[in-house]
């Protein structure tokens, strides 16, 4: 077993063989006489596991650095664990110790939103209200139609309610004056002109021609001269001509006939007095805006259930 031997000028070690125990040599740094110690128990121990263990390459070096040297080889030096310094706090521009970064938030994927609106995937934390469960028979009832469609619907249901009692007054009064237009006080008018005015109407893939006929007639009451253009209280517009021509040579220019008038207020008169079918027709507007607040109320229902909807899929 080698043999451990110290300079105490420089402090360098020397390992040798056991046969050099008791001899002397001269150190290698400073000069000075080493006298190599006898050999201990220690030293004759057995190597440690750890030391067992090295690796072929590295006992292969220790070998070529002991024929080197011979006696004189230096003894290996271990490897020091140095001690882990800890990371210095971060600083700012004015040396002062910068805020520490927040926590980083894992990223949520958002719920997926409920566009079937089906039962099982809309989670209820209470059981549904009356409106609520109204508003989804509704929803159920216009499965097929889109909710910017219903929100539409909603607001024309309103619009039409709001405006049921200016349509009812005035188609009202309008069949009321045709009614008894044949009660009112009459007098002589002269034909002043006569015209057909014509109008492309119907819709985009339906269009055709319009002609409606106009009358300009004039008349006194009570020493006032009056002009008027109303033939009747329907319109006398129709697609074939003909029909337009075969009133104005009735009402020719120059021509008299017997007119009514309204006794409150004269401007007001009519050729030909009484409700026709066209007068009676005007009902169906009042009839269309009776149906607004029902059209408000279930479309509304329905869209105000799907928003609910959605809203609790993604929110709980």
């Amino acid at each position: 077993m080698p043999i451990k031997a110290t300079c105490k000028s420089c402090q360098r070690s020397y390992k040798v063989k056991e046969e050099m125990a008791g001899k002397k040599f001269n150190c290698k740094e400073c000069g000075e006489v080493v006298r190599i110690p006898a050999p201990t128990a220690t030293a004759s121990a057995p190597r440690s596991a750890s030391f067992a263990k090295r690796s072929e390459p590295a006992r292969r070096s220790r070998q070529a650095v002991e024929e080197d040297f011979g006696d004189l080889a230096p003894a290996p030096r271990g490897r020091r664990s140095q001690p882990r310094s800890k990371p210095k706090p971060a600083e700012d521009d004015f040396g002062f110790d910068a805020a520490p970064l927040p926590p980083k938030r894992r990223r949520t994927k958002p719920p997926k939103r409920n566009l079937d609106r089906t039962p099982q995937r809309v989670r209820h934390t209470q059981p549904l209200s009356e409106w609520m469960l109204k508003g989804k028979q509704y929803s159920d009832r216009y499965e097929e139609t889109e909710d910017w469609k219903l929100l539409l619907w909603a607001i024309a249901g309103v619009l039409m309610g709001l405006a049921f009692p200016v349509v009812s007054w005035y188609c009202g009064s309008h069949i009321y004056y045709a009614a008894s237009s044949t009660s009112w006080p009459t007098t002589e008018a002269t034909v002043l002109g006569t015209d057909i005015t014509e109008r492309l109407g119907g819709r985009r893939w339906n269009k055709s021609w319009r002609y409606t006929p106009h009358v300009l007639y004039a008349y006194q009451v009570d020493g006032e001269q009056y002009e008027n253009d109303e033939i009747s209280f329907s319109s006398y517009e129709s697609r074939d001509p003909l029909d337009a021509e075969a009133v104005i040579a009735k009402y020719a220019v120059g021509t008299k006939h017997t007119l009514h008038y309204n006794s409150s207020n004269p401007a007001k008169s009519i050729l030909e007095p009484g409700a026709t079918n066209g007068t009676w027709l005007y009902l169906i507007f009042p009839f269309l805006c009776m149906l607004g607040p029902s059209l408000a109320y279930t479309h509304g229902l329905a869209f105000y259930y799907r928003i609910n909807a959605d809203l609790r899929a993604q929110f709980g």
